[in-house]
């Protein structure tokens, strides 16, 4: 009786800011504090921790649901949908004929495309709306999306969205004239945003005959290599793909591989890029794409001839990967190595040595140690570093959709080229090779 007077003229003169949940409880002074109240009081001076464990140690069935409800009306809808899912509050239990699970789940969700529009990644939002399993959330969604690009003027991806995700009946046709202006817009903004140099040949490597291609290309790599000189004949130019003759050749290795969308996904990858350079040349000339995804197909249908492809194209590209003469770039290339390596037991052959490793992300942490700016993202080296943009909207889309769309394929190749011309900014230093690594997997 003391202890529970005591609460409630602390209550009365201070609130609950002093009062941890623990004590309450222990004192079982529900009967003098409002446990709303309280939980109100905690969230408004932004204990939201403390708000929950209060509910849980003293809230009833009620007072739970309520403060789902309040989760979703202060906008914290990650919170809601988490304490609405560990309370097991079912769909059945509603408010104003509203399910609160729906409704948190709904918010969480709309909250997440809005992330995603913010950074400019619509094919992420769509992609993440596709993968949806309710049909009548996933149709919500698509309209929530269809209506938030028109307010930010996106008609032609608004008109994209309604075709895509099947919004006919929900959503009305956008306006020609929309479009039009719409596509002006668009052919502007992809103006400031890098693009595939010029003779660079882009190949998608999945079939019999891009295996080999590509094989023939790393062979003659590895091979000259050995002689690392020019006769002069070549000139620099004034582009940032001209490739620096005082360099050894290098190749750029990147992965993709679908969106996490939940926390126990872990998704194969679906296709890594090389970006080749030769310091004998001006200009980069190759890029390649390979499809794990396709090439890993059904193996007891496999032709003897595309299987051959396959262990000719495996070990051209194990010589390079352990040859000490070719720089190996990436950002921050370990992860993309580990993910790659657990696609199959022949990526994990390929990549069980990896020699002469030039990581661009280290050498940013290097350059710029106290610029958290500068180690953030390979598009910000882009940026910082060579003055050109990447056009990061494809980030977040579907790498397992099949085909891969153009735009996917162009991204993916300048996440492996621009590797390139970003090494030739690193090796101003004359001691970089000072940061060249080899691993042991």
């Amino acid at each position: 009786e003391i202890s529970q007077d005591y609460i409630t003229r602390e209550v009365a003169l201070v609130g609950y800011r002093d009062l941890p949940p623990s004590l309450i409880s222990f004192l079982d002074c529900k009967s003098c504090i409002s446990v709303k109240d309280a939980a109100r009081q905690y969230a408004g001076d932004g204990n939201w921790n403390v708000a929950e464990t209060l509910m849980q140690l003293m809230g009833d069935e009620d007072d739970r649901v309520w403060f789902v409800e309040f989760s979703i009306n202060s906008e914290q809808y990650k919170v809601a949908l988490r304490l609405a899912e560990m309370w097991e509050i079912g769909p059945d239990v509603k408010r104003n004929g509203t399910s609160v699970l729906d409704l948190a789940k709904k918010r969480y969700k709309e909250q997440q495309i809005l992330k995603l529009l913010r950074a400019e990644m619509t094919e992420g939002a769509i992609t993440y709306i596709m993968h949806e399993d309710d049909d009548s959330l996933r149709n919500d969604l698509g309209v929530f999306l269809f209506y938030q690009l028109c307010s930010l003027r996106e008609f032609q991806l608004a008109e994209q969205v309604r075709t895509r995700l099947l919004l006919q009946d929900q959503c009305p046709p956008v306006d020609d004239n929309l479009i039009r202006e719409s596509n002006l817009k668009i052919r502007e903004e992809a103006k400031k945003f890098l693009k595939i140099p010029p003779k660079c040949k882009m190949l998608l490597v999945q079939s019999q005959d891009s295996l080999l291609e590509a094989s023939f290309v790393l062979e003659k790599l590895d091979k000259d290599s050995a002689s690392n000189c020019t006769d002069g004949s070549y000139s620099l130019g004034d582009s940032i793909w001209s490739y620096s003759t005082d360099l050894p050749p290098a190749m750029g290795i990147d992965a993709e591989w679908k969106p996490i969308r939940r926390a126990n996904e872990k998704p194969r990858v679906s296709i890594f890029q090389l970006a080749i350079g030769d310091p004998r040349s001006t200009h980069i000339q190759h890029v390649f794409l390979v499809d794990l995804q396709t090439l890993d197909g059904d193996e007891d249908q496999e032709s003897t001839e595309l299987t051959e492809a396959k262990q000719i194209f495996c070990e051209s590209l194990k010589k390079v990967i352990e040859n000490g003469r070719i720089i190996k770039l990436g950002f921050e290339l370990k992860d993309d190595v580990r993910k790659i390596r657990k696609h199959n037991a022949d990526m994990c052959h390929v990549f069980s040595q990896v020699n002469a490793v030039f990581d661009l992300a280290q050498w940013a942490r290097s350059a710029n140690p106290r610029s958290k700016k500068a180690q953030s993202s390979l598009a910000t080296l882009s940026k910082d570093f060579l003055g050109a943009q990447l056009n990061k909207k494809q980030s977040m889309s579907d790498w397992s959709q099949r085909p891969l769309s153009p735009p996917q394929l162009r991204y993916a190749a300048l996440d492996a080229l621009v590797l390139l011309p970003l090494f030739r900014q690193a090796a101003k230093n004359q001691r970089w090779e000072e940061a060249v690594q080899s691993w042991t997997f």
